[in-house]
């Protein structure tokens, strides 16, 4: 994570509220996820956008250039939440 600019930075949410999300995906009327996601353990992030779209946050300066770091999730499996999303490359 030091090549994001250090844990300190990550908002840590219960997995049952990502659980929910998972579940709910499909469920017309449901408030899905947008937002950035980043795997314990690993350096990526990537953002949700849409509701159907993902893309990697490819820098810290474009992570900056976002709003920052502090609003990063940290997630267990970061592929129940981006399952069944397209990925559309290095964000923009």
């Amino acid at each position: 994570m030091e090549c994001f600019g250090g844990f300190g930075q990550v908002v840590v949410l219960p997995q049952t509220d990502f659980d929910k999300i998972i579940k709910n995906r499909n469920n017309p009327g449901f408030a899905k996820f947008n937002g950035f996601i980043r795997q314990k353990n690993l350096c990526e992030v990537y953002k949700i956008y849409d509701n159907t779209n993902y893309c990697h946050v490819t820098s810290p300066g474009q992570m900056n250039a976002f709003g920052g770091f502090g609003q990063v999730k940290l997630v267990s499996d970061q592929n129940g939440l981006l399952s069944g999303l397209n990925f559309t490359g290095s964000c923009q």
